[in-house]
């Protein structure tokens, strides 16, 4: 009996030690108007034994209404260069709060891209009454890093390559990359 106490409690903790708070900024805004930015948000990601991701907004609420919680499941991603990509579109009903329960099966769409470190992500939330609420959390460049590197006044980097002539889309301090700008010229630098 002591063994199967053991072995459960051994898999909760194991599927808890799978789960990534991020904390970052959102900004929230309601049909395309201005942005409302809020601080400290966070974001939950889960990494299921199949290789799929739940990610999980407790809490949401934006200009005082308390909307509640959305939590998308079973979402595949694709890593590459480290940096893994959701995009998809999910119907899900959002728990709690005051809001999400009156909105009923809503179709939500995510497109997120995140490291171990961090997190960006676009929740778009169609609401029939009053428009679409998008929600923006992080900021891309944190993710991909790419826009660290040095790009002159008036140019565009068309694509970053390691040594070994790779695109890439996320870069490591201390490594040397090529960065090909969108006018044709090419500069080999140190990344920082």
């Amino acid at each position: 009996m002591k063994r199967i106490y053991t072995f459960i409690a051994m898999a909760m903790l194991a599927m808890t030690a799978m789960a990534t708070d991020y904390t970052d900024s959102l900004s929230v805004s309601l049909d395309g108007g201005k942005p409302t930015k809020m601080q400290d948000v966070v974001i939950t990601l889960d990494k299921n034994a199949d290789e799929t991701y739940n990610l999980t907004l407790k809490d949401f609420s934006f200009g005082g209404m308390s909307v509640g919680t959305i939590k998308l499941t079973n979402l595949a991603g694709t890593t590459s260069d480290g940096v893994t990509t959701i995009d998809t579109k999910q119907k899900t009903t959002i728990t709690g709060g005051t809001l999400g329960p009156l909105l009923g099966e809503i179709e939500i769409t995510l497109k997120a891209k995140f490291t171990s470190g961090k997190l960006y992500a676009v929740i778009s939330i169609p609401v029939k009454v009053i428009g679409d609420v998008v929600c923006v959390y992080g900021a891309e460049s944190t993710v991909t890093r790419i826009s660290t590197l040095p790009i002159l006044p008036g140019q565009k980097a068309d694509a970053v390559y390691d040594l070994n002539g790779r695109r890439v889309s996320t870069i490591v301090p201390g490594q040397v990359y090529v960065i090909r700008h969108a006018d044709g010229t090419s500069v080999k630098t140190v990344a920082k």
